[in-house]
């Protein structure tokens, strides 16, 4: 399509067929030799960027590729409660961030790290002697999604009902079924009004009373502002790390001998980013054009909703030696799982936390594992599994 092909006559990809739920990597590395932008007609029409270098000058230009309208496709927040600090542009970005960030330094994280530690074997106890599980349900959204309560300081059994919100919001939306959208956020937001007024009356040391008190150009942050922040720690903190582990779980249950040099070599920081690489939980997250603008070839017009597709990205062989190979002692590794620019991932470091924890409990105790049934999975626009059966030696608990 040259540049002047007017927009609506191509529909090159379409990211909610069966094929792309079943292989989005393998569907991801035809567009992008085939059809590096290209446009699909879903969720209203939107375009996609498959280059790891298409991807990374986007980010670079925040005057045309903003955040502020949606940094989802399709959009899964509100407009009345947008996702900050993500769903911002500067200059704002920046003040918004800097209220949330020091509950991600690493210094602040490894005070998690035992507790952490802790309710994955616990989790694992609760199933080790049957000798099989759904890897998914009993571990891997279990403990992202209860280091997610921990940072808000609610009780650790929050974390199913943060994910029951995170299921129903991405589902609806995927279908176009706001009334389901709106509904679960109204359930959301309740509770994020009540918590807002019991951080006020006692404040803790957590990210909410953090957002409560904090201020924004020399005011403090509407009821909107805090609910937005608050959906999105619930729903892209816990559902991304979740599908990077059960990636690597799946990995492991398919490739012993990988699962076994990880094992007897450990998971040393050069591994671990290789499978943050390799297993990316994210296809893409979205910006808006605020004018027309020409990538690889094709004229994007103003007022579009372009997919970044950062796990197209992290496999491009323009950058990455057999990208589609695990490779452990890979370095330099660029990949975009945890995007780039000025949006890079707040919770990058937790989620590292997370995957190594998870990985190396699972070597330890439940190694070797296999699959012991169908897999399901993760909702557009992420890759991963909300289903994950898996089969092992039945082993002993901890506790006892």
């Amino acid at each position: 399509m040259s540049a002047s092909e007017p927009i609506g006559l191509t529909d090159d990809w379409d990211p909610m067929t069966p094929e792309n739920y079943v292989d989005p990597v393998g569907v991801n590395g035809t567009l992008r030799r085939d059809c590096p932008v290209a446009h699909s007609s879903q969720f209203g029409g939107f375009w996609a960027l498959f280059k790891r270098a298409d991807i990374v000058a986007a980010t670079k230009q925040t005057d045309t590729f903003v955040s502020s309208p949606a940094i989802t496709v399709p959009p899964f927040s509100v407009a009345d409660a947008p996702w900050i600090p993500l769903q911002s542009d500067p200059p704002q970005h920046r003040q918004y961030r800097r209220i949330i960030n020091p509950f991600f330094f690493a210094s602040r994280l490894e005070g998690f790290e035992p507790e952490l530690r802790r309710l994955t074997n616990d989790f694992i106890d609760e199933f080790i002697e049957q000798g099989e599980a759904d890897l998914v349900a009993e571990l891997t959204l279990r403990l992202p999604a209860t280091a997610i309560s921990l940072l808000l300081g609610l009780p650790l059994e929050s974390w199913k009902m943060l994910h029951d919100w995170t299921v129903a919001i991405i589902g609806a939306g995927n279908r176009g079924d706001f009334e389901t959208v709106g509904r679960t956020y109204g359930e959301m937001f309740a509770f994020a009004d009540q918590l807002m007024e019991a951080r006020r009356q006692k404040p803790g040391e957590d990210v909410m009373t953090a957002l409560v008190t904090g201020e924004v150009e020399g005011r403090p942050l509407t009821q909107a502002e805090i609910r937005g922040a608050f959906a999105l720690l619930i729903i892209a903190g816990h559902e991304t790390t979740s599908n990077a582990i059960s990636n690597a779980l799946y990995l492991f249950a398919t490739d012993h001998s990988t699962a076994e040099r990880l094992r007897t070599g450990g998971i040393d920081d050069t591994a671990l980013e290789e499978i943050v690489r390799y297993c990316n939980p994210v296809q893409g997250m979205g910006r808006t054009t605020t004018r027309d603008v020409e990538v690889g070839g094709r004229c994007i017009p103003g007022g579009s909703l372009v997919a970044l597709m950062f796990g197209s990205g992290s496999r491009d062989a323009d950058e990455f030696a057999q990208p589609d190979e695990f490779v452990p002692e890979r370095s330099p590794n660029p990949h975009l799982t945890f995007g780039s620019g000025q949006h890079r991932c707040l919770g990058e470091q937790l989620a590292r936390m997370e995957i190594r924890i998870v990985l190396e409990t699972v070597l330890e105790r439940l190694h070797p594992i296999e699959l012991a049934g169908d897999t399901k999975p993760a909702l557009w626009p992420s890759i991963g599994y909300h289903g994950l059966p898996v089969r092992f030696a039945p082993g002993t608990r901890r506790s006892e």
